[in-house]
């Protein structure tokens, strides 16, 4: 087997699984082999240098894109759009994900088939729409390099951005990232960063970029948690997204103080919505299952739920008597509430629908 310390390719130069041996279970086995589970049957099958996780497939395809790129936003599953050796990864909870090899899609029949394993044993599996729409933060990602009806790689008119920037911090603080934009059709156009931790916004900033290279910085304060999710908006200035990517980021530095977990949690309470008005500010969301309910409702306030690239999907006007809403028919991803006061004013919160 090659593990990236050499072995056998293919004519079109893609490493290639020859045989395992013991030699192969040098220090960790876990990532040195490819192991026995789902991004280890997805690394095997998509040729990979070494064994890649979950999180490493989606860093890839919606940064540097070395190896993969990303097919959709978080959070959608486009079936016109999703070829045969496409991978599909999503979230089952905070740190357990899992990734799937696309067979075939149905659009008639809303089906996808999919090549999957969890431990041990690989299969094939048909799954309706009723399942698939549960898959939290969904995403497709393509495999470079792999060709089916005459390319996958996309097409070069398309938009298109990648971010480089550190996956792995020892330190917290503020950091730089690169976002090579292409073909973005505004120009310049913006590009809104925000980072969050257990779905809760922490930090958020906006920057005006450019097709080309752009230069930006990310911030992660101190709050107690060792993970990051960091989302990248390309959009123009009339709120128009055309791309969104996530980078999820680690850091193994040493563990906070109590004190600084504690400004981490008034930060996280202020920067949760925009400073726009005492009666807007003082709301909060909570969905639970197929309901959302919002809290500190004194007067009718309309509201508008929007997806990942800025289509409204629901509009409603909530009262005191009636302080929630019915999203039964949205499927699993994020969105965004967004209230509208007085003046034009505006409070944006962030939900994520299991």
């Amino acid at each position: 087997m090659d593990t990236g310390r050499g072995g056998s390719s293919g004519d079109d130069g893609l490493p290639r699984v020859v045989k395992a041996t013991p030699d192969d279970w040098v220090g960790d086995p876990w990532y040195n082999y490819y192991g026995n589970d789902c991004s280890g049957f997805a690394s095997i099958c998509w040729g990979m240098p070494e064994r890649f996780d979950c999180r490493r497939f989606i860093n890839d395809a919606n940064g540097p894109q070395n190896y993969c790129y990303a097919i959709s936003n978080v959070g959608e599953l486009p079936l016109d759009r999703i070829k045969p050796g496409d991978a599909i990864v999503y979230m089952k909870s905070t740190d357990n994900w899992h990734i799937m090899l696309v067979k075939e899609v149905n659009i008639l029949a809303k089906t996808i088939t999919v090549y999957e394993q969890t431990p041990v044993n690989a299969r094939e599996r048909n799954y309706k729409d009723s399942e698939y729409s549960a898959w939290n933060n969904a995403q497709v990602i393509r495999r470079r390099s792999i060709s089916d009806d005459g390319g996958s790689e996309p097409p070069p008119n398309a938009p298109s951005v990648s971010i480089s920037m550190n996956t792995f911090i020892t330190q917290l603080g503020t950091y730089p990232a690169t976002v090579k934009a292409v073909n973005i059709p505004e120009d310049p156009f913006l590009i809104q960063v925000e980072v969050y931790a257990h779905d809760r916004l922490l930090w958020s900033y906006t920057y005006e970029g450019h097709n080309g290279f752009n230069y930006v910085n990310v911030n992660y304060p101190s709050c107690g948690v060792r993970q990051f999710l960091v989302l990248f908006y390309i959009k123009s200035y009339s709120d128009i997204i055309y791309l969104q990517r996530a980078i999820y980021v680690e850091y193994v530095g040493k563990q906070e103080s109590i004190n600084e977990i504690e400004e981490c949690k008034s930060l996280q309470s202020k920067s949760s919505v925009e400073e726009t008005g005492d009666l807007l500010s003082q709301l909060a969301v909570k969905l639970k299952g197929n309901v959302l309910y919002v809290e500190g409702v004194r007067e009718a306030i309309p509201l508008s739920l929007y997806d990942v690239v800025g289509r409204e999907v629901i509009s409603a006007t909530i009262t005191p008597s009636s302080p929630h809403l019915d999203v039964s028919q949205l499927r699993s991803g994020i969105y965004f509430v967004v209230f509208k006061g007085r003046g034009n004013t505006q409070v944006k919160k962030r939900i994520i629908k299991f």
